[in-house]
């Protein structure tokens, strides 16, 4: 059994104490954290198990996707968002990362949130800071990638979203280097700089407020009020765009809204109408992408040119494009109702070929830390298609 254990459906308490304690704690959902409660409920799939791998193979796959060598912020949200809120990493003692002469394991979360572990983690560097508003983790500047950027997020929202997905209490601490505070306090953050414009990447601010978020409005800093409908409106006008694809290839929105669409099943927090907008836009998607599969199984960029995909030269395992927009189409597609999509009959063949590409992909340490991210994504998809779990 690998130390990376699959914990995404409970809810995760990380013990923070003087020096970087490796203690932790796990708390059965319904006794613990309301938004462990919603959490689980909104990441639970809804399609049955379609892939049949060789015995042991998913977990093969997923020993070989652990945390690459080198140390990122990036790479640690993408670790928890495939292997939940109890996952493990090795941290030096005693000395840098190149000089340290032992390790000691502690949870991936406390290396985000306790500062001492992240300073033998990220040295000379902290994935959160304060701010007039609450905590946040920096964004990173992709006009300066020559530079150091290891603790900055890839997208806005992102760390907030995942713990969220998690199931981390607002309550849990934080501790920074001038203090502390709470998981709550980088809500607070996200609120008061929450913008609707076009320019802003909003998608994982969106899936946050939607776990995290009890009521259906909020007003930021400069006194402007938002709602679930509006934040809604604005993520379909980005998911049927084919003028302006937004990161990874424009799949970020319609994860956000499939989010909004089950949290609403738990707690209204939009009307009668965008409900149904959501569900339109969503199914409206599903049918495209069943035009525009390309005959391995695969999409890519092209995914929303609302007509079918030329047949063409499969994109082959190592394709970055088709791993990275294959993963995240499936994540939203597994948790649509099963009549929804399984209709369509893509979601296996799409499985089959992420299932493919993970086996030549990860046999490889150097690919596995080049492609992470795609990488993550596929497995998580493969997982839920073979075991059911999110």
């Amino acid at each position: 059994m690998s130390r990376l254990a699959a914990l995404s459906s409970v809810a995760v308490v990380v013990t923070l104490a003087s020096g970087c304690d490796p203690g932790w704690s796990s708390h059965d959902a319904r006794h613990f954290a309301a938004e462990a409660t919603v959490a689980e409920a909104v990441f639970r799939p809804e399609l049955p198990p379609t892939l049949d791998p060789h015995d042991g193979e998913v977990a093969s796959i997923l020993e070989r996707l652990e945390l690459p060598e080198g140390h990122s912020l990036s790479n640690l949200v993408h670790g928890l968002h495939l292997f939940g809120g109890g996952l493990m990493v090795r941290v030096p003692v005693g000395g840098s990362r190149g000089g340290a002469s032992r390790f000691e394991t502690v949870a991936a979360l406390a290396v985000i949130l306790d500062f001492e572990c992240s300073e033998s983690y990220f040295p000379g560097a902290a994935p959160l800071a304060r701010t007039r508003h609450g905590i946040r983790p920096p964004l990173v500047n992709r006009g300066l990638l020559s530079t150091d950027q290891s603790v900055t997020e890839a997208h806005p929202g992102q760390l907030l979203a995942v713990m969220a997905e998690c199931g981390v209490p607002l309550t849990q601490t934080v501790k920074l280097k001038d203090g502390s505070g709470t998981v709550g306090d980088i809500l607070e953050d996200t609120i008061a700089n929450f913008s609707l414009d076009s320019s802003r990447e909003i998608e994982w601010d969106a899936v946050a407020l939607a776990i995290y978020h009890p009521r259906p409005r909020w007003t930021n800093k400069w006194q402007a009020a938002f709602t679930f409908d509006e934040l809604a409106t604005s993520l379909i006008e980005r998911a049927v765009s084919v003028e302006r694809v937004g990161a990874c290839g424009g799949t970020h929105a319609l994860i956000a809204l499939t989010v909004i669409l089950r949290v609403d099943r738990i707690r209204t927090i939009v009307s009668g109408e965008t409900r149904q907008r959501i569900h339109d836009t969503l199914m409206e998607t599903a049918a495209i992408l069943a035009r525009t599969q390309h005959p391995d199984g695969s999409w890519g960029y092209d995914w929303n040119v609302r007509e079918s995909v030329p047949a063409r030269t499969p994109f082959g395992s190592d394709s970055f494009e088709a791993l990275l927009v294959t993963g995240h189409h499936l994540e939203w597609l597994l948790l649509m109702p099963d009549q929804a999509v399984s209709k369509h009959g893509m979601i296996r063949p799409a499985g089959l070929w992420l299932l493919n590409a993970l086996r030549a992909r990860t046999a490889d340490a150097e690919h596995v830390a080049d492609m992470y991210c795609p990488l993550v994504h596929a497995a998580k998809a493969v997982r839920i298609l073979c075991n059911g779990e999110f």
